[in-house]
């Protein structure tokens, strides 16, 4: 099964920890459509998004990502509710793509320096589409209405 390193992180996005947010009320996310400025991606990009997906011979595939303000990235990637991949780094925007930097990494097929990138399909309040080496993929913001509709393949 080839994946990629953002699709391995995002599947895969691509983050574990959500920021603390003691309001009661949601937070209001920006939209940002693939043709916006790089200052719009990233604003709206920020938060936590993920994804899962029922992968033949492998089981449910759980990836979560955190963009930070400041360019900051984290996240794991979970197969079967085992953690098999932990990451950090820094990302930001250049030309509609997301660009990350890998500062911390438990695989060593994907050891720290790496440097990644995906292409930026749209971006809304709840949902990002991404462009990988592997494909399209959609992931959706942790706690927006979708997130109960998170999952994408059959169980």
């Amino acid at each position: 099964m080839k994946i990629t390193r953002l699709a391995l992180a995002f599947l895969l996005f691509a983050g574990a920890a959500h920021a603390a947010d003691t309001s009661t009320a949601a937070p209001q996310y920006a939209a940002a459509p693939a043709a916006a400025t790089p200052a719009a991606q990233s604003k709206a990009l920020v938060g936590t998004w993920d994804r899962e997906e029922n992968v033949p011979n492998t089981g449910l595939v759980d990836a979560q990502m955190t963009f930070e303000e400041g360019g900051n990235f984290h996240g794991q990637v979970q197969v079967q509710e085992h953690v098999i991949w932990t990451f950090a780094g820094k990302w930001q925007v250049q030309d509609g793509a997301i660009v990350y930097d890998y500062t911390e990494s438990s695989r060593a097929d994907i050891p720290v320096g790496t440097k990644d990138k995906d292409r930026i399909i749209s971006i809304t309040p709840d949902k990002l589409t991404i462009q990988s080496e592997t494909g399209e993929e959609s992931y959706v913001r942790k706690g927006s209405k979708d997130d109960e509709d998170l999952y994408l393949g059959p169980r």
